[in-house]
């Protein structure tokens, strides 16, 4: 709370009357009269800072401490008559953020940020809010430290490729220098005056030291081996020598990427890559290519974090820590590790030990998910630990893909049941809040007319006009839909049966189609099967018939015509 005394340089007064301000400000605060107790701090405020300050500064304490948003209209009323505090700024905008107020939040920050560009914690948070991200102050920016002191790109582990690179590159200067300096000792055996050999032993380097020559052989390596097998190692070379030079070389380094993608085009990692090579020379091109690659690999660590490093390169720092917020929000879920093929197959492992650590695994790899097995299994566990909405999104996903699932479908029956139960409860115990959600959850799963016309009777006892209208609108779409499937099924009847020469059969399933939803088109068919079998003494009858049903309420009961 030091930026209350920011705000309020502290002077003194014989002026006492502060306190009658701040004794009406706490009686209105308590009364939830947050507008006019705003003014009486304000006045108190301005009558003796000094002694209000810490009154107020409690009074912040105790509403945040209760946690509710009593404290935000008189921050706010306070940021009006001081709207130079960047503190004060960013204090409420965290504030809205704890209390599930993004946009209120993001408001907030940019305020700070203009009053002052350079306010550290307001642009940290306000980065940290684009991205979904609930870090705060100091925490916000040591979440992403790691990566913003790095001068490279975040790149796999390649070590072990590296010197073998090396070695690769040593082994052939060395064997050049054994042999330049054994026919040098050849040579002077047949000189008189022999001179001694004066070039220094190759060291090994830390890195490759020709780059081009390097690549030229791996290729020719690549290009000579037979199976896909044997083109593996020199593949992974290639990648670790244009890992290598990603920060010192782009030409060479884009060069090689350029061929590896050519080679494995589906690779996001190497595209990623090969994009990153271009942000050592060109970093808005860098940029704009992530950012397409990324809406292809939306979960794609590398490139999250690479996309937040070229943003920097690119000097648009508030850019760059929304994405590596993003990309440590990622981390985060899969255990700080890039690749998480190998995390599905621990949980698969701890489904036989632990089947509450699996599905707890399983849940933060839930953005990872793209196969239907992957979703069922987790859908499944997540039905095991009552976790209803997880299972949901899980068994919806899989049903987008493939609506005739059996499991999926079980699987949202079992939600569909249980929360129908749980809204028939709390209706029991007339708790109408809590029943309408349940019933609303239900309706979400799969809706019914029965279920409908409960819920609608349970939004009566709650009485909120809003909730009745939702309940009655939902209620008349189902019905409609429902007439129209049975009209459906009686309509295919009828063709089948007509298909297969019972006419007078076929003709009653025509009725019953019409009656269900009186269609023109229904009626002609139905017409032209009077024809098609020699009933043509029923068409005047069956015309009158279905003006009848034309004209009747959807609620009237027309009976078919007896058709001989």
């Amino acid at each position: 709370m030091d930026f209350l005394k920011k705000i309020f340089k502290a002077g003194r007064t014989k002026d006492e009357g502060y306190q009658v301000h701040l004794k009406k400000a706490k009686q209105l605060l308590d009364s939830r009269f947050y507008d006019r107790a705003s003014v009486e701090y304000n006045k108190a405020l301005q009558v003796n800072a000094q002694q209000s300050i810490p009154i107020v500064k409690r009074q912040f304490e105790d509403a945040e401490a209760a946690g509710g948003l009593d404290l935000l209209s008189l921050g706010q009323s306070l940021l009006v008559s001081f709207p130079n505090n960047p503190e004060l700024a960013n204090f409420l905008g965290n504030l809205c953020r704890r209390h599930s107020q993004p946009r209120r939040a993001e408001n907030y920050y940019k305020h700070a940020l203009k009053v002052s560009p350079d306010y550290e914690w307001a642009s940290y948070n306000l980065a940290a809010t684009l991205a979904h991200s609930y870090q705060y102050d100091d925490n916000a920016k040591l979440s992403i430290s790691v990566f913003e002191v790095r001068s490279g790109f975040v790149l796999p582990l390649f070590e072990d490729e590296l010197s073998q690179l090396i070695d690769m590159e040593f082994n052939e200067k060395f064997s050049a220098w054994e042999a330049a300096k054994e026919a040098a000792e050849e040579a002077a055996k047949l000189e008189s005056e022999p001179k001694a050999f004066d070039q220094p032993e190759p060291k090994r380097p830390k890195s490759p030291k020709e780059p081009g020559p390097l690549f030229s052989k791996l290729k020719l390596l690549w290009n000579e081996s037979q199976s896909p097998q044997d083109k593996e190692e020199p593949f992974k070379l290639i990648c670790a020598l244009g890992y290598q030079l990603l920060s010192q070389n782009q030409t060479v380094s884009f060069k090689i990427f350029e061929w590896a993608v050519q080679r494995n085009p589906l690779d996001a990692n190497l595209r990623c890559f090969l994009f990153c090579s271009l942000a050592l020379k060109q970093p808005k091109i860098a940029v704009e290519k992530l950012i397409a690659l990324l809406a292809k690999v939306p979960n794609h660590r590398y490139t999250l974090i690479n996309l937040g490093l070229a943003y920097r390169r690119a000097n648009n720092i508030q850019l760059s820590r929304r994405y590596l917020f993003i990309g440590f929000e990622m981390l985060r879920r899969s255990q700080g590790k890039y690749e998480v093929t190998g995390l599905f197959e621990e949980a698969k492992f701890l489904l036989r030990k632990n089947r509450r650590k699996a599905w707890e695994l399983l849940h933060d790899l839930r953005l990872d998910m793209t196969k239907p097995e992957q979703l069922l299994q987790l859908g499944t566990l997540s039905l095991e630990f009552k976790e209803w909405n997880t299972a949901q999104s899980c068994f919806h996903e899989v049903l987008l893909k493939d609506p005739k699932s059996r499991q999926a479908l079980d699987g949202m029956r079992a939600i569909r049941e249980e929360w129908l139960a749980l809204a028939r409860i709390a209706a029991d115990k007339n708790n109408w809040q809590e029943s309408v959600q349940g019933y609303q959850l239900v309706i979400s799963v799969e809706a019914g007319e029965e279920v409908l016309e409960e819920a609608l009777e349970v939004a009566k006892g709650l009485g909120n006009p809003k909730t009745i209208r939702e309940f009655e609108r939902e209620l008349a779409l189902q019905k409609q839909k429902d007439r129209l499937n049975i009209a459906s099924q009686h309509l295919e009847r009828a063709m089948m049966l007509e298909g297969k020469r019972q006419g007078v059969s076929a003709i009653q399933e025509y009725q019953q189609s019409i009656i269900m939803l009186p269609q023109h088109k229904v009626f002609v068919q139905m017409m032209d099967c009077c024809r098609k079998f020699r009933l043509d003494s029923y068409a005047e009858q069956l015309s009158e018939w279905f003006e009848k049903v034309q004209e009747a309420d959807p609620e009237e009961e027309i009976p078919p015509l007896e058709i001989a």
